[in-house]
């Protein structure tokens, strides 16, 4: 019988993220969450929805503009997992991906904003892989 063929551990973790993070997104979201920006309390079911696909798994990711300074938050089942959840399904992903110099997107995005220079901005894509300037 001829032995099944293996596969090599970013191959494995390709196949198993998508299962990991529907895992994670198909927990129920709550009624409200509080802004961790400006402390507005947010009725999850009356807050302005942005709606987007996961890069990696086309998965639809729900996430909330906040009622109050206008931040985008979510997905909520990602805010309220176990920080050894996250750490899981990160740990997942970089092993069959790995970040590349990203600043020329991040600005593209930036600007795409129509950016006021009266506005605050934060920038989550700011980690350490990221060039320093």
């Amino acid at each position: 019988m001829p032995a099944k063929p293996s596969f090599a551990p970013s191959e494995s973790a390709r196949a198993e993220f998508p299962i990991l993070l529907a895992k994670l997104h198909d927990r129920p979201e709550g009624a409200s969450y509080r802004c961790q920006c400006c402390g507005q309390v947010n009725q999850l079911a009356s807050t302005k929805r942005v709606d987007s696909n996961c890069f990696f798994t086309q998965l639809k990711l729900h996430r909330f503009e906040c009622s109050g300074c206008g931040v985008i938050f979510g997905p909520m089942a990602l805010i309220h997992c176990k920080p050894e959840e996250l750490g899981g399904l990160y740990a997942c992903l970089y092993q069959f991906y790995r970040e590349g110099f990203s600043q020329p997107f991040q600005e593209k995005t930036f600007y795409l904003m129509n950016p006021s220079q009266r506005g605050e901005y934060l920038n989550y894509a700011c980690g350490d892989w990221t060039a320093r300037l």
